[in-house]
C-alpha cells in the first residue's frame, strides 16, 4: 500500500478519535499518472502531464476557532511527511482557503493571466474565488 494512503487511513483513525473533528470527512481523490495528457505549460494551473495528482478535500462542521485551518495544515504536514522526497508538492484553487494568494496556484503564469483578466474583464465582474485581478 502507497505510503500516502497508509497515512489516509491513520488519518481517518485520528478523526475519529478527536472530538474537536467530529463530523469531519476526509476525501482522497486520486488522479492517475497521465489523466493530465492533454496539458501544456499554458495552462492556467501548469502541471507536467506526468504527475500523479491526490487531491485531499477535508470538510468540517466543528465550530472550534480556527478547527478548519489547523486541520488542513496537519494534513498538508501528513501529506509532506508520507510523499516520496522527489514528489512535487502543490495546490489546488478548487479546494482553496479563503484569502489563498493567487500566484500559490498558478506560479509565473499568474501575469499572463492578470492580462488577459484586463482585456476581457475590466470591470472585475467575476470576482468569486481566487482573485487574480491585478
Amino acid at each position: 500500500m502507497p505510503a500516502v494512503m497508509q497515512a489516509a487511513l491513520k488519518w481517518q483513525v485520528d478523526l475519529q478519535e478527536d472530538p474537536r473533528f467530529y463530523g469531519a470527512a476526509l476525501l482522497i481523490e486520486p488522479f492517475f499518472a497521465g489523466a493530465f495528457a492533454s496539458g501544456g505549460k499554458g495552462n492556467a494551473w501548469p502541471h507536467p502531464t506526468s504527475f500523479h495528482v491526490i487531491e485531499p478535500v477535508i470538510q468540517g462542521q466543528n465550530t472550534h476557532p480556527g478547527w478548519e485551518a489547523e486541520h488542513l495544515r496537519a494534513c498538508s504536514k501528513a501529506v509532506k511527511e508520507a510523499a516520496d522526497p522527489d514528489t512535487v508538492l502543490s495546490k489546488y484553487p478548487n479546494y482553496a482557503l479563503v484569502g489563498t494568494p493567487a500566484v500559490e496556484f498558478y506560479g509565473k503564469n499568474l501575469a499572463r493571466l492578470q492580462e488577459i483578466k484586463k482585456r476581457v474583464d475590466p470591470d472585475n465582474r467575476f470576482n468569486k474565488g481566487i482573485q487574480i485581478a491585478a
